[in-house]
């Protein structure tokens, strides 16, 4: 099974992929003249704008969106991406980041247009002629396998990872984020939005903060590491040499898909959490949505694969026990103990903010929402606990696959609407 999802990630994943992604994204900035990623910072003073209590607001859909790619994709997905594709994945990460902010603005803008006929993409997919209904429902089908599989399973076993690393028992950790799944979805997409308002921006700026402490102690260091970062990238014969060795084929294929696992560009999916705020503006919504890929990758991920880089901890170990390493060999055990913790935060609040996705694809697909809330709930719970006890490598190639399904649905139903996306930039 694993062999088989890591050559079906591997195909969805490819050079051409890349190339869309890279040059639909370039075109985009071009054409704003990036007037939307300068002013983006100005969004943020608005989403605290007040709402009333029955409505979501601005803020609760950016919250829930930066808690799902600011889940463990910017710790655990980064140090995968560097230990398979060498310190140039961390450039490739960004290049991503600088492609995706357009591609996230302008499904973001999309889907408030459109936010009437339906959630997120299943509602301006439904505006291309002839096949936009079909691709509505398999994009639905897609991110609800999606929110199962990279949402939920993935999220899970890399807290767990973490949380093993502190001697708690992988089915211990099982129990805890099942249970922990079942309770907070009880409370329904505005229960669990509301509550990362409270969560994500604590957990970041703890993770930021031991990350920039990690930084400073190496900071004579850091020329250096940039220096292997920028070389890495481009370097097309054996960077270390032998079996081991890096090259900028590996660079780029891990480094441009874990950043857009990470800060979801082009999948669609964070576009449905935007959707959800009544009477938005489309372009306020849409810089919402690169400051949440700013967040994930420029700054996150960044601090992440310096730290990495700096300590040398992604040559020997991989995943979540590479990262807390890192800050181990850092700052101290006590900081590995915590980036652990992190780590586990960030994974729950990603299955949470996933849960919103899911069942908002399955209400468009089915029409008993009472029996979907129940049955989903359990189902995602389940798999929730399940991801605890998956093995690592067979969770990250579903999760590509995944992902990659949702991505070229969306990006080629951007493709389509490019006038309707024109029109968002230019009025």
């Amino acid at each position: 099974m694993q062999n088989l999802f890591e050559r079906a990630a591997e195909a969805l994943w490819g050079p051409f992929t890349f190339m869309i992604i890279i040059l639909f994204g370039g075109y985009l900035f071009v054409k704003s003249k990036a007037k939307f990623i300068i002013k983006a910072p100005i969004s943020l003073l608005k989403c605290f704008e007040n709402k009333k209590d029955n409505d979501i607001s601005p803020f609760m859909s950016l919250s829930n969106a930066l808690a799902a790619t600011m889940g463990t994709g910017n710790i655990v997905g980064v140090a995968a991406a560097i230990s398979s594709g060498g310190p140039g994945a961390l450039f490739w990460m960004q290049i991503a980041a600088i492609a995706g902010m357009m591609i996230k603005f302008s499904e973001t803008a999309l889907a408030v247009r459109f936010s009437s006929i339906a959630a997120g993409p299943m509602g301006y997919l439904q505006k291309i002629r002839r096949i936009g209904k079909p691709l509505a429902i398999l994009f639905a089908v897609s991110c609800v396998a999606a929110s199962v599989g990279s949402g939920c399973i993935t999220q899970s076993n890399s807290a767990a990872q973490a949380l093993v690393e502190l001697s708690v028992p992988y089915w211990m950790c099982a129990i805890v984020f099942g249970v922990i799944s079942w309770k907070i979805s009880g409370d329904g997409v505005k229960g669990i939005m509301k509550l990362m308002t409270y969560i994500i921006p604590l957990i970041t700026v703890g993770y930021i903060a031991i990350s920039v402490a990690v930084i400073f102690r190496y900071k004579s260091s850091l020329t250096d590491a940039l220096k292997i970062v920028v070389n890495s990238a481009f370097c097309f014969d054996s960077f270390v040499g032998g079996a081991t060795g890096y090259t900028a084929k590996q660079a780029i294929r891990y480094g441009l898909a874990r950043g857009i696992f990470s800060n979801e560009a082009g999948m669609g999916s964070s576009a449905i959490a935007y959707s959800l705020v009544k009477n938005a503006d489309e372009k306020q919504q849409g810089m919402m949505a690169v400051v949440e890929v700013f967040a994930d990758t420029v700054i996150c991920c960044s601090l992440t694969g310096l730290t990495l880089i700096l300590t040398d901890s992604y040559s020997i170990k991989n995943g979540a026990s590479a990262a807390i390493d890192a800050f181990s060999l850092g700052l101290g055990p006590a900081f590995g103990y915590a980036a652990a913790i992190f780590i586990a935060l960030f994974g729950l609040a990603a299955v949470c903010g996933w849960y919103t996705y899911g069942i908002k694809a399955l209400e468009f697909l089915l029409s008993d929402k009472k029996y979907i809330n129940d049955s989903f709930r359990l189902i995602y719970s389940i798999f929730s606990a399940a991801g605890a006890i998956i093995p690592f490598s067979t969770v990250w190639a579903a999760s590509d696959f995944f992902t990659g399904i949702m991505m070229i649905i969306n990006i080629f139903g951007l493709l389509m609407l490019v006038n309707h996306i024109n029109d968002i930039i230019n009025s």
